[in-house]
C-alpha cells in the first residue's frame, strides 16, 4: 500500500506541481522561507534547553532569526506590492491606449 501511495504522491507532484505553503503567503520569497525554517528549529532547540544558561544563548539565537523573518517579509511584501502595482500601471495604460485608439 505504500508503495501504491508514495507513487501516487509522485505523480500528483509531477503534474500539478508542488506547492510547499499556502496561497496566503505568496509574497514570501524563498529565501524568506530558509528563514522561517531556521526560526522554527532554534525555537526548537530553545525550548529543548535543559539549563537557564543554555536556554538564554538559545533565545538570543531565535530572536535575532526571528527580527531577521520579520525585516524579510516586509521587504518581500513591500516588492510584490511595487510588482502588482507596476503590472497594474502597464495594463490601465494599455486599456486606455485600446479605448482612445479601437
Amino acid at each position: 500500500m505504500a508503495i501504491v501511495s508514495t507513487g501516487y504522491k509522485g505523480m500528483c507532484r509531477i503534474n500539478a506541481g508542488q506547492t510547499s505553503r499556502s496561497n496566503k503567503e505568496r509574497w514570501i520569497t524563498g529565501g524568506t522561507w530558509g528563514l522561517i525554517d531556521a526560526r522554527r528549529d532554534a525555537k526548537s532547540k530553545r525550548d529543548q534547553a535543559r539549563d537557564h544558561q543554555e536556554w538564554k544563548s538559545k533565545d538570543e539565537e531565535y530572536r535575532c532569526l526571528n527580527k531577521e523573518v520579520k525585516k524579510s517579509c516586509r521587504r518581500d511584501k513591500k516588492l510584490w506590492l511595487k510588482e502588482k502595482a507596476k503590472k497594474h500601471k502597464k495594463l490601465r495604460t494599455e486599456m486606455t491606449q485600446r479605448h482612445f485608439t479601437g
